[in-house]
């Protein structure tokens, strides 16, 4: 088993929208809120619990699989003629998944197909598939999630801080984290409080440009004017016969300000160094040539990455190597999932042909019952 430690830093002018699907108890504000898991640190005053930032894991995990299936796929381009096998292999890559219909008991299948294919296909044996007819493995490489770089105890600083801060990366030391009241009310007329200086709140509008068209009207009277057509061309009452607010239009935004970097974990369960330079120099490549962003909003230049840097157990930075990139990509040729593929059509098969004779059951014995009645 090998672990390795990825450090991400950001752009310094770009916050992260990564949220968490869920909506605080606000009565009359429409708000977004990051993913956070609740931490403690020790302050004077005792134990001190906050809200932290946190990227899942299947964030990055979940793209990068769709980029490396994306260059499996364009490697071994024009090489599989059959349409159906080139369905089946992308839903492996890109969904890491193959259902089917249930199983009936008589239906045998090879189980140790699973292992078989691991041992052949690297991208397999390391990003898995979940194969309803076979036996599940669990996969090679487990990637963790995200984790602002916090200074509990700045008297003894473990190793990934101590290299975080050799990198110059920003990192927050416990004794500036605070709970600060914001202007946002819950229903029950609290304040709405954000940890700080790990989260902000954005606000924005939608819908409702009229102060973007006013700016055009070049005397008050045509202002004047442009509101009343603008009102004309803006839906201002609601279903119920109920007139909108506009105020409703602003968007609150909970953010991760651009104060503090990130580290992740990734874990093989094999010591195949080779391999896990492959893969890793490719997670690099991705997140820094090809996407180079973490969450939302890109466009509004959200989530930037400036730089990924990754350290095996030793904290010694790892060596990249393109060569071993591309033979991790050779050495997951779709081709090798043909065993699974025939062994799909022959379980299709079997339940076509069970439930065929099913049907023909049921219309003997319809056919019967007629009979017997003198019809």
């Amino acid at each position: 088993m090998k672990n390795y430690t990825v450090f991400f830093k950001r752009n310094e002018t770009s916050p992260i929208s990564y949220l968490s699907g869920l909506t605080p108890n606000f009565s009359t504000t429409n708000i977004t809120v990051c993913e956070k898991e609740r931490d403690f640190i020790k302050k004077d005053s005792g134990f001190f619990s906050f809200n932290k930032p946190v990227i899942k894991g299947s964030h990055t995990r979940g793209r990068f699989r769709n980029f490396l299936s994306n260059e499996i796929m364009q490697n071994f381009e024009g090489k599989i003629d059959d349409v159906k096998f080139l369905v089946f292999i992308a839903k492996i890559l890109f969904s890491g998944s193959v259902t089917n219909e249930k199983l009936p008991s008589d239906v045998k299948t090879n189980l140790t197909m699973t292992s078989e294919i691991a041992n052949k296909n690297e991208f397999f044996k390391n990003f898995g598939a979940m194969i309803t007819f076979l036996n599940s493995a669990e996969s090679n490489c487990g990637i963790g999630h995200l984790y602002p770089l916090v200074v509990k105890n700045s008297k003894e600083k473990d190793s990934i801080i101590n290299k975080a801060e050799d990198l110059n990366l920003k990192v927050v030391y416990a004794s500036n984290i605070n709970e600060e009241e914001t202007s946002l009310k819950l229903k029950n007329g609290n304040d709405y409080k954000i940890t700080t200086p790990f989260f902000k709140i954005e606000t924005n509008r939608v819908t409702d440009k009229l102060w973007e068209t006013e700016k055009y009207g070049r005397t008050e009277e045509e202002m004047e004017l442009i509101r009343q057509y603008y009102k004309e061309f803006t839906q201002t009452e609601k279903g119920n016969g109920e007139t909108k607010d506009t105020n409703k239009n602003i968007l609150y935004n909970e953010v991760i300000a651009p104060v503090v970097d990130f580290y992740e974990n990734i874990r093989f369960l094999d010591d195949d160094v080779d391999t896990h330079l492959g893969i890793l120099t490719g997670y690099k490549k991705y997140f820094t040539e090809i996407k180079p962003y973490i969450g939302g909003k890109v466009a509004n230049f959200f989530g930037a990455i400036d730089s990924v840097y990754i350290f095996d157990e030793n904290m010694q930075e790892i060596k990249y190597d393109e060569d071993k990139y591309f033979e991790f990509i050779q050495n997951s040729n779709p081709a090798e999932f043909q065993p699974i593929f025939k062994s799909y059509n022959e379980i299709q098969k079997k339940n076509k042909d069970k439930k065929e004779k099913e049907k023909s059951k049921k219309k003997e014995e319809k056919e019967n019952q007629k009979t017997s009645k003198g019809e």
